[in-house]
């Protein structure tokens, strides 16, 4: 699991404490062709991906409880992750054991359902690395299309969301795009675009390898 929440804490710019956030949302006045609703995991479900270079990282759903989905792996020896089922935002589970709701942190992607394209929506965050040095970020989203797109997995229909991450004090960006698929229920595909300071990392590009999810309603709703 360590691979796991190494790869998360790269897509949260590195060592983030605490976070506030303020989200405003803006849609087009037509109704949608395509749209994905909050889609919905059932213990069992899993994902694996492959990093650029050949190391994979996945999860697999251990439980669902009222408010969060938790996954990891079997051993209760390893850290386990959660996810909030309203908004499937990431957070740092304490352990196996513990059942306490964990302090969420800044994921690369803040997701905003139902998406569609043209749906923009931005989110400002704030707070400070292990360093204590303070941060603010807005963190831009718009869904620029609905395309196929290969990967090992299989090839899906997906929702390409472009993320523009710009930090206020430096002026800098990171400009990143995922592709989120309602059939596998998650994201399938991730590429790191152009980066800046602690951004400049080694490419962190992602594909889906593998995936189960339960049968559940179909969550892209053709209007």
């Amino acid at each position: 699991m360590r691979k796991v929440f190494l790869v998360w804490l790269l897509l949260s710019a590195g060592l983030l404490v605490g976070c506030t956030a303020d989200r405003k949302i803006s849609q087009p006045t037509q109704l949608p062709r395509e749209r994905c609703d909050l889609p919905v995991w059932e213990i069992g479900d899993y994902w694996v991906y492959r990093v650029e270079g050949g190391k994979e990282f996945g999860w697999r759903v251990a439980d669902v409880t009222e408010k969060l989905y938790v996954v990891g792996p079997s051993s209760s020896k390893e850290r386990r992750l959660a996810f909030d089922k309203s908004t499937l935002e990431f957070g740092e589970y304490a352990g196996s054991k513990d059942r306490k709701v964990p302090t969420f942190l800044d994921s690369g992607l803040f997701f905003d359902f139902p998406i569609f394209v043209g749906k923009k929506w931005d989110r400002m965050i704030s707070g400070e690395t292990t360093r204590h040095v303070a941060w603010n970020y807005l963190m831009s989203y718009r869904v620029v299309s609905f395309e196929e797109v290969k990967v090992p997995a299989g090839t899906f229909e997906a929702f390409k969301i472009k993320q523009n991450q710009k930090d206020l004090a430096s002026g800098g960006e990171a400009i990143s795009y995922y592709w989120f698929s309602a059939e596998a229920k998650n994201v399938i595909k991730c590429e790191f675009g152009t980066s800046y300071g602690a951004w400049l990392i080694k490419s962190q590009d992602y594909e889906l390898t593998s995936y189960k999810v339960g049968k559940a309603e179909d969550q892209k709703k053709k209007l």
